[in-house]
């Protein structure tokens, strides 16, 4: 309807402009002759043939200068003006021509029809298009990422004045910006207070020499099970960046969205400030299921204490943060980038081929980066583009030797490279390390792939995790055993991942988030003690919701029957292992068959609402380096985030 609207209105002033330019040239006078009487003090109308004016000049009298014009368009008039009798003389035809359409401008505004008039009204109605205009203002400021001084330019003030528009100020545009931020932060409160289990991700960030946190929070929509994400902040983080002030950052976010207590999981990347803020201040009760017991002997006893004396011994009462889980994707680079340093350590031969080849790579990579000339014989040679590895990203450093191998597997691939090498004057990658870096990138190649899956965040559940470091495993093992030069680096990776994740692939909560995956279920792993590890914690939960008392009321037949709870327990007993045996056994592998199991649907959206990896935050921050760039370094800190939050939470503004 908006772009119907814009349309509608782009055509009525271009008709107008139209019929200003057509009438203007072609209506004739009185006499139906001179079709310009305006121009009568520069030029004086003498006869028609057909198409053709003549006019003579009263400028050059008494000097007798005649003029041809066609009937459309006066502008031979306006040449011999500028040519003959200066700037001066011109300005003042092009006056006589405004003011000629100004005025036939008010006469077709008055001599429309009935119908056309109530468009033009309904077009130009002040106030319903200075308010559309204001919000589709607002709207281009926010997708353009553009600074508030847009609307202070004067070609952008011409612009809008000539539709008719007025321009707001810079000083109203940040009122509005706030107004719609703080109905964005509304209406998020709202959406989520709907939910029963959210999770959060949140990272840090530097640019500018400014420090920012960031938090987004995720949650699956009970109705229809489809996965939402919206983004809660990115704060100004002012002082060292410890554990302290990190817990208090991202409990404030939490409790001014009124999510404290909704939250199941906190997603973060295995910085130690982060692993240390989650240790002291975490809530680590879903992990430690076991009742603690007290000796029976114990009297009862009250103690009282000082409360300041107590907050400072005890810090973990200050702050109140959710269960803690480390990105997956941020140990995948760690594993890949690290620990397959130690394949070097173990053989000698690889360390060997591994330096020579990457000191050849590392070579071109650098020439390509710093020279266009160097750039352009590639693209000539070998008609595609050497990407460079980013030491932050190991998934660069593959994607950067995969092309590699894209152009040697090519016709006359190898021949190609060989002319670029050449040409940077670096030596050529022998046989032997052709064949290493596609037995390299055969290895890799699955350890890139886990990545891609766990960062994704649509489709993303916690239950993926370990699913894909299981078939990472699998995957592994086999080019290890099919690889001639890279046996040494699989075995390290296979080594890290299981080293590095030993704690969450024997976690049970996982486990059963995997099964609770219509995708897996317990087809995901031959392991069948895990798989029943997590199918008691299942039945263990769902026997515990089951067993809930659901009116008021229970406990009065209790005590009216001392034995009730024994039959209702084994009532809830009989329907959880009903509910979990139809899932297991059912052949759908779509997410849609457990809304027809509400037990089964509550439990798998708390154990899967978390993410296993934080790059939802990363994203975040990417969208804030589109609107904190270095011209625009002095922004607010306030004014930078509401108009990251607007244009990131279009949906609820």
């Amino acid at each position: 309807m908006k772009l119907l609207h814009t349309y509608v209105h782009v055509h009525v002033v271009f008709a107008i402009s139209i019929a200003i330019v057509e009438d203007s040239s072609c209506d004739m006078d009185a006499n139906n002759n001179n079709p310009w009487p305006y121009l009568a003090p520069l030029f004086e109308f003498k006869a028609r043939q057909g198409n053709s004016l003549k006019f003579a000049c009263i400028k050059c009298q008494p000097k007798k200068t005649e003029i041809s014009a066609y009937c459309n368009s006066p502008s031979n008039l306006g040449k011999h003006i500028m040519a003959k009798h200066g700037s001066k003389n011109h300005e003042y035809y092009q006056d006589l021509t405004r003011r000629a359409k100004k005025r036939k401008i008010a006469t077709i505004s008055t001599a429309t029809t009935s119908k056309q008039r109530k468009l033009t009204d309904v077009e130009f109605n002040r106030k319903a298009s200075q308010d559309k205009f204001e919000k589709n203002l607002m709207r281009l400021i926010e997708e353009g990422a553009l600074p508030f001084s847009f609307v202070e330019l004067p070609s952008f003030k011409d612009l809008m004045g000539d539709f008719g528009a007025q321009v707001i100020s810079r000083a109203t545009l940040k009122r509005k910006m706030d107004e719609t931020a703080k109905t964005v932060k509304e209406n998020l409160i709202t959406a989520m207070s709907k939910v029963d289990y959210i999770a959060t991700t949140t990272d840090c960030w530097s640019a500018r020499r400014r420090s920012y946190i960031g938090v987004t929070a995720h949650w699956i929509e009970d109705s229809n099970l489809e996965r939402q994400s919206v983004a809660l902040a990115c704060q100004r983080l002012k002082g060292s960046h410890t554990y302290d002030t990190l817990a208090s950052a991202i409990d404030d976010v939490h409790s001014a969205y009124g999510i404290r207590d909704k939250i199941v999981k906190t997603t973060t990347d295995n910085d130690s400030n982060f692993l240390k803020a989650f240790s002291v201040f975490g809530n680590n009760d879903d992990n430690n299921d076991g009742d603690s017991e007290g000796s029976d002997d114990e009297e009862d006893s009250v103690e009282f204490a000082n409360a300041t004396e107590l907050l400072d011994e005890q810090p973990s009462l200050e702050y109140k943060l959710p269960p803690h889980q480390r990105g997956a994707c941020h140990i995948l680079h760690l594993i890949a980038k690290k620990d397959a340093l130690d394949a070097e350590m173990k053989d000698e031969k690889f360390k060997k081929l591994n330096r020579s080849t990457f000191g050849k790579l590392s070579a071109v990579w650098n020439k390509v980066g710093r020279s266009t000339s160097a750039a352009e014989i590639v693209d000539a040679e070998c008609g595609i583009q050497f990407l460079r590895p980013i030491c932050t990203r190991w998934n660069s450093m593959y994607l950067a030797v995969e092309r590699i191998v894209v152009i040697l597997t090519r016709n006359r691939g190898e021949a190609a490279l060989r002319k670029v090498f050449n040409s940077f004057e670096v030596p050529m990658l022998t046989a032997v390390e052709q064949d290493f870096v596609k037995d390299y990138c055969a290895v890799m190649k699955p350890v890139a792939k886990a990545i891609d899956i766990l960062q994704s965040e649509k489709n993303a559940y916690m239950g993926w995790l370990l699913p894909t470091l299981q078939q990472l495993l699998c995957k592994l093992e086999r080019a290890q055993d099919s690889s001639s030069h890279c046996k040494t680096l699989a075995n390290a990776i296979i080594t890290g991942l299981k080293l590095r994740f030993a704690t969450m692939i024997e976690d049970e909560q996982l486990i059963s988030a995997a099964i609770l995956l219509p995708k897996f279920k317990t087809n995901w792993t031959l392991d069948d003690t895990k798989i029943q590890k997590g199918l008691v914690y299942l039945k263990k939960k769902l026997l515990q919701e089951e067993s809930k008392p659901s009116e008021a009321t229970s406990e009065e037949d209790e005590e009216e029957d001392f034995f009730s709870a024994m039959e209702k327990s084994s009532r809830s007993a009989f329907k959880t292992h009903t509910e979990l045996e139809t899932y297991l056994s059912s052949k759908s592998r779509g997410i849609d068959v457990l809304k027809t199991l509400p037990a089964l649907k509550k439990l798998f959206l708390r154990l899967n609402t978390g993410l296993p990896a934080s790059a939802a935050c990363e994203r975040l921050f990417s969208s804030a380096g589109l609107i904190f760039t270095p011209k625009r370094a002095n922004i607010g800190s306030k004014n930078f985030e509401n108009q990251l939050l607007i244009k990131l939470n279009k949906k609820y503004i």
